[in-house]
């Protein structure tokens, strides 16, 4: 008790991380995005490879709200990614290359914006984060450490950053529907700062979400890749799911067959076994029941003519004597 009176910070709880404005790099965890089939990474060596692409950004925003404790699944983030220079692979369109904002230590802007402020200066040079389809969805764990990320924005410059962002989507949106609301892309393999929109909106139209892992070592990416293999390579995970998922299904359906035939086997045999003796006690409890019957009515028949024989000429004497008289 002494202790946690003389230093404060001892009882504090350990923060669960990441939180709104931490610096992560990031990178597709197949496996975990695929949890729910067995995938063995040996047999596809192009999962390996779409694991090793690390791809930097900082968190957005939490979809799930807030977070007090570790989770055992993967919880939703919304990542502003980082991308390498302006967007001038659309300075003929919508999408203009002062539409973005720079990332400290680069100040470097068409119109002089002012840089995105860092706690310590990233790594790599010329860095923006877009206006326009900048955020990604993707899930990561959400995990208690005392660890301290060393790259973060402040709330406040986030919120500066985000009302520079919702300006520029306003023009965007603005002139885009002004021509029809038709946006022509760049080929990706000409320009490295090409916007994904089409490999973006495939992505987040289809599932799974990615599971991604993360560190908050930013110095272990050597560049900024083109979040364009992001999206492209999060599409050959989706088509896996897909075929995964249809070949669980075609074996469920082999297996429910299998399992409905050797049901319907052993149903008949046992009905038959127990069906035929039951019809047989039942025919010869019909047929004796039957046979009593008739005989009794037989009886009854007997009867009845032994009585009309004894009775029916007394009555007809007497009618004779009545007539006379």
């Amino acid at each position: 008790m002494t202790e946690a009176l003389n230093n404060p910070s001892s009882s504090a709880p350990i923060p669960i991380l990441p939180t709104n404005g931490d610096f992560i790099a990031f990178w597709i965890n197949p496996s975990a995005t695929l949890s729910e089939y067995t995938v063995n990474l040996t047999e596809k060596p192009e999962l390996s490879e779409i694991s090793s692409r690390k791809y930097p950004g900082y968190i957005h925003s939490l979809d799930e709200g807030l977070v007090f404790d570790e989770t055992e699944t993967p919880l939703t983030y919304n990542v502003q990614w980082i991308r390498p220079g302006t967007p001038i692979g659309y300075q003929k369109q919508e999408f203009l290359p002062r539409m973005c904002q720079p990332i400290a230590p680069n100040t470097d802007h068409p119109t002089g914006r002012a840089a995105l402020p860092v706690s310590k200066s990233l790594p790599w040079p010329n860095c923006y984060q877009y206006s326009i389809h900048g955020v990604l969805k993707v899930k990561l764990w959400a995990r208690r450490t005392d660890e301290i990320p060393p790259y973060q924005v402040d709330v406040g410059d986030m919120a500066r950053g985000q009302i520079f962002m919702s300006k520029d989507g306003v023009e965007f949106d603005v002139a885009l529907n002004a021509r029809g609301g038709q946006l022509v892309e760049v080929d990706p393999e000409k320009l490295s700062t090409e916007l994904p929109v089409s490999l973006m909106a495939a992505y987040e139209d289809d599932e799974p979400v990615m599971v991604v892992d993360y560190t908050f070592d930013l110095e272990s990416v050597k560049e900024v890749s083109d979040i364009s293999q992001f999206f492209r390579d999060a599409l050959k995970v989706q088509e896996l799911g897909k075929e995964l998922k249809k070949n669980a299904i075609e074996a469920a359906q082999r297996a429910d067959a299998e399992a409905y035939e050797s049901l319907g086997v052993a149903n008949r045999v046992a009905e038959y076994s127990k069906s035929k003796p039951q019809k047989s006690l039942a025919r010869r409890t019909t047929g004796e029941a039957k046979k009593k019957f008739n005989r009794l009515l037989k009886r009854v028949r007997r009867s009845d003519f032994f009585i009309i024989r004894i009775f029916l000429p007394s009555s007809s004497k007497n009618t004779k004597e009545k007539s006379s008289t």
